[in-house]
């Protein structure tokens, strides 16, 4: 890059939009590019690129999600890249499409209108209506929670079993097993994966 940063601007250009065929867009692409971009700036972006990491988000993302890859990429990530990111974020829909661009604007655009509007029309469950009455007396029941039970729960939520509990807070199994007795019909649960998610729901957690 550093070398000879001209033929690096029309090297990266003609990649990214190679898909479109024409002389003319491709030069005023590379005019565009030249005019606009320098050496430090590309260099700042490429550095700030590499430094980014958002892997440990993606299971957080709750929106519906797509995720669009073109098989034939110059540059860019592979289609292994793309599919560990789909795995990534739940309920995730990865898509392969035909083309070398990154740029999902250029060349075979038909392919990519077809799968987003084929993902927006698809089926999904109408979102249950809120019950705000009982979801204010879940969380009245679940201020009610002592400081000790409070304890429990967030130790309860990470998976420990009984006996761990109670050597992590220093009191007896028996003292323990009180407190989730008590813990799960305050917050109206069976099981302690119904009260990891409940207590996720009201953020007590």
């Amino acid at each position: 890059m550093r070398s000879d940063w001209d033929y690096f601007l029309d090297t990266l250009t003609h990649s990214l939009l190679e898909s479109v065929g024409d002389a003319d867009p491709l030069d005023t692409a590379a005019m565009l590019l030249h005019s606009s971009v320098g050496l430090q700036m590309m260099e700042a972006f490429i550095s700030c690129s590499k430094s980014i990491d958002v892997s440990e988000k993606l299971s957080e993302v709750r929106a519906r999600t797509l995720v669009l890859h073109r098989r034939q990429l110059h540059i860019g990530p592979n289609e292994e890249t793309a599919k560990k990111l789909a795995s990534r974020i739940p309920g995730a829909r990865l898509a392969f499409l035909s083309g070398t661009s990154p740029a999902l604007h250029v060349g075979f655009t038909e392919a990519v209108v077809a799968e987003i509007d084929s993902f927006l029309n698809e089926s999904i469950e109408p979102p249950q209506a809120v019950d705000f009455d009982e979801r204010h007396r879940q969380i009245e029941l679940a201020e009610t929670l002592s400081q000790r039970q409070q304890e429990v729960l967030r130790l309860l939520a990470t998976g420990l079993p009984n006996d761990a509990i109670a050597e992590e807070l220093v009191i007896g199994t028996g003292t323990v097993k009180s407190h989730i007795h008590s813990i799960f019909g305050k917050l109206g649960v069976k099981s302690r994966t119904q009260v990891s998610l409940k207590a996720t729901e009201l953020d007590l957690l």
